[in-house]
């Protein structure tokens, strides 16, 4: 008896499989480009919560830190304790000066905070802004130079925001509407006024 010989794939079976296996993959294509988009805006989706969720907790912390460190700069004087609200309509401020200063306002889309820190024997400070602006939320970080405060950095928080703070002797709030198609919310921030340096 003789054994049947086992010669391998013939061509039409390649070329059958190769066909199946190309139809297969354009079939599963684009479900793994839906996963893979559904999975961008779940982790975008999550990223924005997260940040959202602390940015309350955040802005109260650097508002209650909030006084005067040994710095001298153009304009203290205009300050409550270390903090005050002013409106900009541009992103091109990049020196905050007695001008400046002296525009201080109960609301406004850009909160000044200067932040003192004990170090030795000096009461050192750290100069944040946050501003809403162009539908950024953004943290703005400042150092003294030649007596006037410039801008050294420029962090985005959260986009696609509009809001204002506000601020009299007894609160301060800021409030924030995010929007982007149907993905929404509000927030707001309310903290006491409180302080023995008050301007």
């Amino acid at each position: 008896m003789h054994g049947k010989k086992n010669r391998g794939f013939t061509l039409a079976e390649t070329i059958l499989t190769a066909g199946l296996t190309g139809i297969m993959i354009m079939l599963i294509q684009p479900l793994v480009s839906s996963v893979s988009r559904s999975r961008n805006f779940l982790t975008t989706i999550h990223s924005r919560q997260l940040k959202v969720s602390r940015l309350p907790e955040l802005i109260r912390n650097a508002f209650e830190s909030a006084g005067f460190g040994d710095a001298e700069y153009a304009g203290k004087e205009h300050l409550r304790s270390g903090r005050g609200v002013y409106e900009v309509t541009s992103s091109t401020i990049k020196t905050l000066d007695e001008v400046f200063f002296a525009g201080r306002k109960e609301k406004g889309n850009f909160l000044f905070l200067e932040l003192p820190t004990a170090w030795n024997d000096t009461v050192a400070s750290r100069f944040v802004a946050f501003r809403v602006l162009d539908g950024n939320l953004s943290l703005l970080h400042y150092s003294i130079t030649g007596g006037v405060l410039k801008q050294t950095r420029e962090d985005v928080i959260l986009t696609n925001v509009e809001g204002k703070a506000s601020m009299d002797d007894k609160l301060f709030s800021l409030s924030l509407h995010y929007k982007k198609g149907s993905d929404q919310f509000a927030m707001e921030t309310l903290v006491p006024v409180g302080g023995s340096n008050e301007n």
